[in-house]
């Protein structure tokens, strides 16, 4: 996987500047922890296909919550998934680049099972990616700004 700048993605109009939405992200990272404890929890008992693509729902909006706190969002453009988490990429720097290739080999999974014919998902590799997503998303908390009080 080739990870471009933010102003590649941007050229490329798989990304464009939008205003940081602080108040969403929190809601997508609420949402993205429950559905990593869902596929932790139980998916990965019932159905390990299906844990892996909810995993990968959650790091997919890790990588977008990461691009609105910075001021873009991703577009709706074949390839979104991926320009999300290439754009993660140059925002968190060269350390997160395996651990997105990872989510990156879970985005293609998730198409297989989704569009195509995939083999089932390995154990091993659905324990890794939920202990990617999970440091995705501790990730992402740790830059999501405190609620603003006057807004609510």
């Amino acid at each position: 996987m080739r990870f471009r700048t933010v102003e590649e993605l941007v050229a490329l109009r798989l990304l464009e500047p939008k205003p940081p939405d602080p108040a969403r992200v929190a809601r997508w990272l609420e949402r993205s922890r429950t559905d990593h404890a869902l596929a932790a929890d139980v998916l990965t008992r019932l159905d390990r296909d299906r844990a892996m693509a909810v995993a990968y729902e959650a790091g997919y909006r890790a990588c977008a919550g990461l691009l609105i706190l910075a001021g873009y969002r991703v577009t709706s453009q074949p390839g979104h998934h991926r320009a999300a988490i290439e754009g993660a990429g140059a925002l968190l720097g060269p350390s997160a680049r395996p651990l997105l290739r990872r989510l990156d080999a879970a985005r293609r999974f998730r198409n297989e099972t989704l569009y195509g014919d995939a083999p089932p998902a390995p154990v091993g590799e659905l324990r890794q990616l939920l202990v990617d997503v999970g440091a995705l998303l501790d990730r992402l908390a740790v830059v999501l700004p405190p609620p603003d009080p006057g807004a609510a």
